[in-house]
């Protein structure tokens, strides 16, 4: 078998008489619909399908409508990442690695996710990623232990989310391939320990209960085993530069040599293997030796990728991400019937989440909980923070490292990220959220700067109108959606002194620009904050 396998799939590698489902008809591209003129909904978008509003975007999807700007983030090929300077600033001081001998360090490594989070014009794009990293989870300080080397755990990590970036919106069969044939998931799941006669199960339970069809969904605990089989001889070993995309390449050790996906046929279990009897979608593998085993698992992965389970368990994750936790039967239905009629574009379920009345229902906006990630980014966006060196970003990972506790390519368990709110929330983690915002008027050079006075007068809020200040960072953070009492209480803040005196607000006092930061601060840290 050739390293075509790997990159175009079954098609190229031949049937092997496996019962696979038929592939679905021929489809065209759907669009968005879409509004305009609808504040609330604009903002509802840009909580959702990006990492929140800047003043400009909120404009624009009002203006333009929803629709233009979703048909746009659903096709990110089409948009240029130089759209933003801030992003090409980042990106200059982050150089993307070409082998695992120019890796980055694990502060870029992260510092990458932030910066594209933060200043990406793809923001839909970055949604996902953040999407496919936490439902193909792997764990920095679990693959470290086998490769010895930090450098070349940064790569493994790099080199998956670049690959999961690039096929956020394309066919779910690719990111599966994409995940199965990471050096980072293969050692994360232990399948590399995966060898004939002694199949280690821990990649196939995961692939069958995190990565597709969900717990206890059309499997055994014998389809485990076989599915285990399928995968014997897949690790990862070091081969010759220009053989880096063959998994059939002999592995060597010499200086130059770099890590990859491989195959040892001599570890692979050749006999027949049969999944899902007495299901509707058995899958029958021939008995394979030598290369052609690496066909087994090749030929699993097409075959779950369309099975109904996986579209119903992935379209529920979906809607759960962009529409609520609350997951509507029918939307998941309407995701799956797209699902079997494209072979599993993400893009197609995504247009069918969005064009659905759930998704516009005002009383399903915001009925999430921000993610910390999401949370501050959010204000940064919001407030048109300036975050221009990897100090700042090495600072932003340090508050998502501490008490907000979700540590990028480090999150411990296989499952990932808890997507519901109630898991995401507790009495210290409210209150670093909180004294984050505090950074904004107190923080330091490692921390977001932004030029309040420049703000304000590009959008021509009077400096001197506590009222008006206030509406308009409560536009930009919650589309003017906030408690009345909570607007009165800002509008006060920013009206009296620290001894609750009447302080009129002169924009020529020395005291003006940290009263007025101090009012941002306070009105991102109001309740409505912790929903999105």
């Amino acid at each position: 078998m050739s390293a075509a396998c790997v990159a175009t799939g079954l098609a190229a590698c031949g049937g092997g008489g496996a019962a696979v489902v038929a592939a679905p008809e021929p489809w065209q591209p759907a669009a968005v619909i879409g509004e305009s003129g609808n504040l609330a909904l604009a903002g509802h978008v840009l909580r959702r399908a990006s990492f929140g509003a800047t003043p400009q975007l909120l404009d624009e999807l009002v203006t333009s409508g929803t629709g233009t700007w979703l048909n746009r983030q659903l096709d990110p090929q089409s948009i240029p990442l130089d759209e933003d300077p801030r992003w090409l600033a980042l990106a200059a001081q982050i150089p993307a690695p070409a082998t695992e001998f120019d890796a980055p360090t694990q502060g870029q490594l992260v510092g990458w996710r932030l910066a594209q989070a933060l200043y990406s014009p793809r923001q839909l794009q970055e949604q996902l990623l953040d999407f496919w990293e936490s439902h193909f989870n792997t764990f920095w300080f679990r693959v470290q232990p086998f490769t010895e080397s930090n450098t070349t755990t940064n790569w493994f990590e790099w080199r998956e989310s670049e690959l999961f970036r690039a096929h956020a919106l394309g066919s779910f069969r690719q990111l599966l391939q994409d995940s199965a044939t990471s050096p980072a998931m293969l050692i994360m799941l232990d399948n590399v320990m995966n060898v004939a006669g002694k199949p280690n199960e821990n990649y196939a339970r995961e692939l069958l209960e995190l990565h597709t069809l969900g717990v206890d969904h059309g499997y055994t605990q014998g389809d485990v085993v076989e599915l285990a089989r399928c995968f014997t001889g897949w690790t990862v070993c070091q081969v010759a530069p220009n053989a880096v995309d063959d998994p059939l390449a002999p592995c060597g050790g010499a200086p130059n040599d770099r890590w990859a996906f491989h195959f040892d046929a001599s570890l692979h279990d050749g006999g027949a293997k049969r999944l899902f009897a007495g299901t509707k979608h058995p899958l029958d593998l021939p008995a394979r030796g030598g290369d052609e085993g690496l066909q087994d698992g090749f030929e699993v992965l097409d075959h779950l990728a369309r099975l109904p389970w996986t579209a119903e368990f992935v379209s529920t994750k979906l809607v759960a991400r962009f529409v609520s936790d609350d997951v509507p039967a029918d939307l998941v239905a309407d995701c799956v019937k797209r699902w079997k009629q494209t072979d599993g574009s993400i893009r197609e379920v995504l247009v069918v989440i969005f064009n659905s009345p759930h998704f516009t229902d005002g009383s399903r906006f915001w009925a999430k909980v921000p993610t910390p990630l999401e949370s501050l980014a959010t204000t940064i966006r919001g407030l048109e923070g300036d975050v221009s060196n990897l100090g700042q970003l090495t600072r932003l990972q340090e508050w998502l490292d501490g008490a907000l506790n979700q540590q990028l390519f480090r999150w411990e368990t296989p499952d990932g990220y808890p997507e519901s709110g109630e898991k995401q929330l507790g009495t210290a983690k409210v209150l670093e959220r909180i004294r984050f915002n505090a950074t904004l008027a107190l923080g330091d050079a490692n921390d977001v700067q932004w030029d309040v006075g420049a703000l304000l007068a590009a959008h021509s809020i009077q400096p001197d109108d506590p009222a008006a200040i206030v509406d308009f960072f409560a536009r930009l953070l919650f589309q003017g959606a906030i408690d009345v009492d909570a607007r009165d209480a800002a509008i006060q803040f920013l009206s009296t002194d620290q001894a609750g005196a009447g302080a009129p607000l002169d924009p020529n006092a020395v005291d003006w620009d940290a009263r007025v930061r101090l009012a941002a601060a306070f009105v991102a840290s109001l309740p409505e904050a912790l929903q999105q």
